[in-house]
């Protein structure tokens, strides 16, 4: 007697076979052993640099007499750790009514204030732990999944974390933009990986409230259809804003136009020393060229120029964002387009 199956058991059964052929097509976006080459040159890059770097800057310290910025490629030395300190300071004088600058959006400076509640050396070991692990934990599984040895993995890993020029120097700077870091790795996490979309939208979100500049992930959204979080993003990074400055008059015993105030005149202040090339060898916009060239030929800065910039920079992106939306659709590509803006 022939066997009886159920109906419909044998094609669902190809469905599920079909479904994770697809999802298996999808994860592999390139060819292992290219990616693992690929890898394996980046770290070598990484390695073989920053150690010259390192060896180059401490020949010109301590054998040419060189002082900064020519013996070492991180901030002044006697200044390390201090976007931490700074600000934690600027939090708990704001609390006893004083006013302070804010360098972070609202709901940055809310967070700041929040870990008044800790010792500061607590507050900071916690930030870089929750970074380092971030960092770690992005590595081993999006980078170095391709490699089979645990040791290569892990001396790979090694040199990443405590070799890369942008993880020493936020480091040594106490910068908490390793917030923004973790947010953001959270929103592609949840995007690519879980597809929670309500929780991508809440890190994108915690990233934009907190410095802004993240909101180019936005593009990425609209460019991939991805209409619910983009949406879900706005409205709770608006949320996010309006209820930090709410709490923070409150804590800081002042009106919600005084913490406006201080909003504006603290972006302000730190924009002015970013155009006047007062720490030009430490940021990274097409504004370094034009202060450059104004540095090398000892002129001012006008008003026109910045104005110019700034109309250039956003037709830049906005050219960025009509190719990325109707052109573009490859998907590391359009992660690029949003990430260099």
């Amino acid at each position: 007697m022939n066997p009886v199956h159920e109906p419909g058991v044998g094609a669902n059964e190809d469905m599920l076979v079909t479904m994770k052929a697809d999802v298996d097509t999808r994860a592999l976006l390139v060819d292992p052993d290219v990616k693992r080459s690929r890898v394996r040159l980046l770290v070598t890059i990484v390695l073989v640099g920053t150690l010259a770097s390192i060896i180059w800057h401490y020949v010109s310290g301590f054998y040419l007499g060189h002082g900064y910025p020519r013996s070492t490629f991180l901030f002044i030395p006697s200044d390390h750790f201090n976007d931490w300190r700074n600000v934690y300071v600027y939090a708990q004088n704001f609390q006893r009514g004083e006013p302070w600058p804010f360098g972070y959006f609202p709901f940055g400076s809310l967070t700041i204030v929040t870990t008044t509640v800790l010792r500061a050396s607590v507050g900071f070991i916690l930030m870089i732990v929750l970074f380092l692990g971030v960092l770690a934990l992005m590595l081993r599984r999006w980078v170095f999944d391709c490699e089979e040895h645990a040791l290569t993995r892990a001396q790979g890993i090694a040199i990443l974390v405590g070799l890369s020029y942008p993880v020493l120097f936020v480091l040594d700077r106490g910068n908490m933009e390793m917030l923004v870091f973790a947010f953001i790795a959270g929103f592609f996490y949840f995007t690519y990986v879980r597809e929670r979309p309500w929780m991508a939208a809440l890190c994108l979100a915690a990233a934009i409230a907190f410095k802004l500049y993240p909101a180019t992930f936005l593009l990425l959204l609209l460019a991939e259809r991805r209409f619910k979080p983009l949406v879900l993003t706005v409205i709770i990074a608006g949320g996010l804003t309006a209820i930090s400055v709410g709490l923070l008059a409150v804590v800081g015993h002042c009106s919600v136009a005084d913490v406006l105030q201080m909003d504006v005149s603290g972006k302000g202040g730190f924009m002015q020393g970013t155009v006047t090339g007062a720490a030009l060898e430490h940021t990274h916009s097409l504004w370094d060229l034009v202060g450059l060239w104004k540095m090398l030929r000892q002129a001012g800065v006008t008003d026109w120029s910045t104005k110019l910039y700034a109309v250039a920079a956003a037709a830049i992106f906005l050219g960025l964002v009509v190719y990325a939306v109707f052109r573009e659709t490859e998907r590391w590509k359009l992660v690029l387009l949003a990430t260099v803006p």
